[in-house]
């Protein structure tokens, strides 16, 4: 969101999201999921009491 001009709302869906977001680093669980490393975010909206989910490749870390 710090590199995005968007809601969270307009998010919500597959490629929406439209410009990279910071450089991250993220360090796996000991559960072997694998979700670190997937273009997958799940967000919860509160005034729609919804959760709803965001793909995109912007969300894989570099």
């Amino acid at each position: 969101m710090s590199t995005n001009n968007q809601s969270l709302r307009s998010m919500v869906g597959t490629d929406k999201i439209e410009y990279p977001g910071i450089p991250t680093m993220l360090i796996p669980t000991t559960s072997g999921t694998g979700s670190e490393v997937t273009p997958n975010a799940n967000v919860t909206l509160p005034d729609e009491e919804l959760k709803e989910g965001i793909v995109s490749r912007y969300l894989l870390p570099i």
